[in-house]
C-alpha cells in the first residue's frame, strides 16, 4: 500500500467520524470560526464594523443554538446524542440576526475559511439549520486538507510515509475536520515540505508550484512563511 493510499483509506473515514460525531461547535474557537465562515459564505470576506464594533453579523438560530448545547450539558443530558441532534435542527434562520465578535479570526487572511466557508454557502442560502451547516464546513474542510495532503504525500521525493504519518496525526485531523484555519495550515506546512524534499533532491520544480505553495502557506497563516526558510538552507 503507498503512503498516499493509507492517507485516504484512514483519513477519510476517521475524519468522516470526527467530522460527524463531535459534538456541535466544541473543537477549539469553532463557534468564532464557524461565524467568520458564515459571513464568509454571505460575501463578506472580513469581519465588518459596525455600531457594535468589529465582527460578523450571522442568524441569530446559530447562535441560539450553542445555547442548547449548554442546556444539555446542565441538565446531564448527555453532549451528542438523537435527542439533542433534533432539538439543535429545531433552531432554524428566522430573520434575526446577531453580532459576534470576530475579531481575533482576523490572525489569518480568508484563504484560511475558504472551504469552510464553500461548504456552508449553499446551506446558508438555504437558511438551513446551524448544524447543518457546520457539518457541511467542516465536510467542505475535510475533503480540501486530504487533497493538498494527498499531494503533498505522492509528490515528496523523501519523507513520504513521514508526511502521511503527520497528516493522519489524531490532532491535525481533529482540526482539518472542524471549522478551524489550523487545518490548511497544517496542510499548506506538508505541502511546503513535500516540495523542498524535491529541490533538496535536485528534481525539477516549476516556479509556478512554488509560488503557489508559498502562497497558500503566507496566507493560510502569515507568520507561518518563516518555514520558507527550508529552501534558503538547500541554496
Amino acid at each position: 500500500m503507498t503512503p498516499q493510499r493509507l492517507l485516504v483509506v484512514v483519513g477519510l473515514p476517521l475524519g468522516l467520524l470526527i467530522a460527524f460525531l463531535s459534538p456541535a461547535w466544541t473543537a477549539y474557537d469553532e463557534f468564532t470560526h464557524f461565524a467568520r465562515a458564515v459571513d464568509m459564505a454571505q460575501g463578506n470576506l472580513e469581519p465588518t464594523l459596525s455600531s457594535e464594533g468589529i465582527g460578523s453579523h450571522i442568524p441569530t438560530a446559530y447562535q441560539e443554538a450553542t445555547g442548547q448545547i449548554i442546556l444539555d450539558h446542565q441538565e446531564g443530558r448527555p453532549p451528542w446524542s438523537p435527542t439533542s441532534i433534533r432539538a439543535l435542527l429545531d433552531h432554524r434562520p428566522d430573520g434575526r440576526t446577531t453580532f459576534i465578535d470576530t475579531r481575533p479570526t482576523t490572525a489569518s487572511t480568508p484563504v484560511a475559511y475558504l472551504s469552510a466557508a464553500a461548504g456552508a454557502w449553499v446551506p446558508v442560502v438555504l437558511d438551513a439549520p446551524g448544524l447543518v451547516v457546520l457539518w457541511a464546513s467542516r465536510l467542505a474542510s475535510l475533503a480540501v486538507y486530504l487533497a493538498i495532503a494527498t499531494v503533498a504525500v505522492r509528490g515528496a521525493s523523501a519523507f513520504r510515509w513521514s508526511l502521511a504519518a503527520s497528516a493522519l496525526a489524531p490532532l491535525n485531523l481533529a482540526l482539518a475536520s472542524s471549522v478551524s484555519p489550523d487545518g490548511l495550515t497544517v496542510v499548506a506546512v506538508l505541502l511546503t515540505f513535500s516540495i523542498w524534499t524535491r529541490v533538496e533532491a535536485g528534481d525539477e520544480v516549476g516556479m509556478p508550484t512554488l509560488i503557489g505553495a508559498s502562497l497558500l502557506l503566507a496566507l493560510a497563516k502569515p507568520p507561518y512563511f518563516l518555514v520558507l526558510a527550508l529552501f534558503l538552507i538547500s541554496a
